[in-house]
């Protein structure tokens, strides 16, 4: 607009995908695609939302629920009921291989996480 002295842009996004340091310093990395292919990685081994507000209040957002339940050991009780139905050895190995991924992916600082590069290694 010819009127306006300047020109605001943010981000657009889903949410429960965006970067949560981007809420801190408003600032977007390489890493920010980093955690928001961790949330699909967690919404991949659990079949969960990544936003659900009929969850417990601690809950609701899908990475955080994810972050508790796998760097407390307590995978189990977030696996996706397609996938426990159809468990072996190989599905489980890889079930915590790709939630231990997601955890590192998820990593609150930027820093933490791994690159994409790594991430497609990784998989």
């Amino acid at each position: 607009m010819v009127e306006s002295s300047h020109i605001s842009t943010a981000p657009l996004g889903t949410p429960g995908y965006l970067d949560p340091q981007y809420h801190q310093n408003f600032h977007l990395s390489d890493k920010s695609n980093v955690y928001s292919f961790g949330v699909v990685l967690a919404k991949i081994i659990t079949g969960l939302k990544a936003v659900d507000f009929a969850r417990a209040q601690d809950e609701i957002n899908l990475a955080a629920l994810a972050i508790n339940r796998i760097g407390n050991g307590n995978l189990d009780e977030i696996i996706d009921l397609f996938i426990e139905l159809h468990m072996d050895a190989w599905t489980v190995s890889s079930v915590h291989k790709v939630a231990e991924l997601a955890f590192r992916c998820l990593e609150f600082h930027c820093d933490m996480r791994p690159s994409m590069t790594e991430v497609a290694i990784e998989l």
